[in-house]
């Protein structure tokens, strides 16, 4: 291989161990997206539910749930909305990582393996 395309021992695996960083962050940050997609499905449904025990004669349960759960946020003061835009404005995506350190990677450096999962 030409030796202005060779990448330097160990350079491979350190730059893999920071991209597997990085992906796992990546995955984290979808789970935390996961859960508010979850608890707004979860809210309206509490909703549905309290129609219904309306409908069924059942006020004194509904107003309870309508009171006490519907519409409430899983952290004092925050909605899931919040949390994931605090997340995202302040976690590294991977993407945004590669940019930071070394700038946009070029075809040499993808095609060599030296970052992976860019």
């Amino acid at each position: 291989m030409d030796p202005a395309h060779q990448v330097p021992d160990g350079v491979d695996e350190n730059t893999g161990a920071l991209s597997k960083a990085l992906e796992t962050t990546e995955r984290a940050r979808g789970h935390l997206y996961g859960f508010h997609q979850l608890t707004g499905t979860a809210d309206f449904e509490l909703g549905d539910a309290v129609r219904l025990l309306r409908e069924s004669g059942c006020e004194e349960q509904a107003a309870l749930v309508e009171r006490e759960i519907v519409g409430r946020n899983v952290i004092p003061g925050r909605s899931t909305f919040q949390i994931v835009e605090a997340c995202n404005s302040t976690l590294l995506t991977q993407g945004s990582a590669w940019r930071r350190l070394w700038g946009r990677p070029t075809g040499a450096q993808l095609g060599s393996g030296l970052i992976r999962g860019y």
